[in-house]
């Protein structure tokens, strides 16, 4: 926006009100999901970046609500008109008299006014330095330590997986033969000696003797296979046992390890959080920066009134401010939208 007033150009910048918007409400978001941070200080300066943000808000509005009314220029036009008109009276001593303690309080009007300007404008400015010295960014060093971390706990847990594969190799193994053995019935055991007695029969059926004899063989035989299976039956259960055991610790260790991974990338990424609101922190910071270069631009262009033109530049003055209370206003009803 510019404009010319008695050949003084005034140009206000442009503010993206929405652009301030996005870049609040990222930065609100980001702040209030890591309210859990890990790092207790990290938490207060989230804390602080939410104070100074409501803080550079609220010297914004105070610029956007108070100044319009201070410039409405509608007293100091009424000064201004009557100076012409005394003018126009022949120069006695009241006429001068009076042109003068009006021109006095010209004076009084403007420099109230550009105090207020001034103050919202060192307001403003103290908001935003404020913000701005709030760093939640610098956290490189921090991310690196934990990145170290997750890499020595990445080693451990290729560590403890190799063992724990080859141990579950090994009790699957000997589950099989178990349930192998636990598969095999009376009857399997018991056939071979159905079968010796078959063949005995077969071969001298009329001697009772030799086939009780050779039948007591068989038996005898079958029940001591048995026993040896039994025998290997329970070392398997044993060494089952023992494998458990060390699966149950290996485990356990690769269950610790991987919660202590899961803790450590929760920090990694809280951190790379951290980093990530510095751009709109910025970016917000720059945008309302424009309203405090409009604010010096006015300044600027009336750092005092001359007394021996104070008509001229009282004029200019209220001309600027009629435009400048428009531009506020205009920011003020985007503000709100």
């Amino acid at each position: 926006m510019t404009v010319h007033v008695l050949e003084t150009r005034f140009q206000l910048p442009e503010i993206d009100l929405s652009a301030v918007n996005t870049h609040r409400a990222q930065l609100r978001h980001t702040a209030e999901s890591l309210a859990d941070i890990y790092l207790p200080v990290k938490r207060e300066i989230l804390l602080s970046l939410l104070q100074e943000l409501g803080g550079a808000d609220q010297a914004a509005l105070d610029v956007l609500t108070a100044l319009p009314g201070t410039l409405d220029g509608e007293g100091l036009e009424d000064l201004l008109t009557a100076i012409k008109r005394l003018k126009g009276d022949p120069p006695d001593a009241p006429t001068l008299e009076t042109i003068s303690a009006i021109a006095a309080e010209i004076q009084t009007q403007v420099q109230r006014q550009l105090g207020n300007i001034r103050d919202k404008a060192v307001s403003l400015d103290d908001a935003l330095v404020n913000l701005a010295h709030v760093s939640v960014g610098e956290v490189d060093h921090l991310m690196t330590a934990v990145e170290a971390d997750i890499v020595h706990i990445d080693e451990r847990l290729a560590a403890e997986s190799g063992p724990q594969a080859k141990l579950l190799e090994q009790e699957a193994a000997v589950n099989k033969l178990i349930a192998e053995i636990e598969a095999i019935s009376l009857w399997d055991k018991l056939k071979p000696l159905v079968e010796s007695l078959t063949v005995l029969t077969d071969i001298d059926p009329k001697n009772p003797l030799i086939g009780s004899i050779k039948a007591g063989i068989e038996g005898l035989s079958n029940i001591l296979n048995l026993a040896s299976s039994q025998l290997r039956y329970e070392h398997l259960v044993r060494h089952r046992d023992r494998l458990q055991a060390q699966l149950d610790e290996l485990t356990g260790n690769v269950r610790e390890l991987r919660q202590q991974r899961q803790a450590e990338s929760r920090k990694l990424e809280q951190l790379k959080q951290l980093k990530l609101i510095e751009a709109p922190k910025q970016a917000y910071g720059e945008e309302l920066g424009k309203l405090l270069d409009a604010l010096k631009r006015f300044l600027g262009l009336h750092p005092a009134l001359p007394d021996d033109d104070i008509e001229a530049t009282a004029s200019a003055f209220l001309a600027h401010g009629r435009l400048f209370s428009d531009y506020l206003n205009d920011l003020r009803r985007a503000w709100r939208n």
